[in-house]
């Protein structure tokens, strides 16, 4: 149905989150940037793969991550961003 050889089912997106991250690689000394206002799910994973999370501001008005504030914390070692729209408002993800 989806054209693929595999597929993995999750029973939730709490639950699907480690097995995304482990499969981009996320391992130890990697780091992942949440929004500081977020469901523990967002990093805890993380954790987990032996990584650590960054937390950037988040925007007053929608309460989720400002992408101007993701800039300041991206470095070499920054694997991925973890966006969270939360409580119904989107993220700002053209910024």
């Amino acid at each position: 149905m989806l054209g693929l050889e595999y597929a993995l089912a999750h029973s939730t997106g709490t639950a699907a989150l480690p097995s995304a991250m482990l499969g981009i690689g996320i391992g130890k000394g990697d780091e992942i940037i949440c929004p500081s206002i977020t469901y523990w799910a967002s990093c805890l994973q993380v954790y987990s793969l032996g990584g650590t999370v960054i937390f950037a501001d988040i925007d007053p008005e929608t309460l989720c991550i400002d992408p101007e504030d993701i800039e300041r914390w991206v470095t070499p070692r920054t694997k991925a961003i973890m966006v969270v729209h939360y409580l119904g408002m989107l993220v700002d993800m053209d910024g």
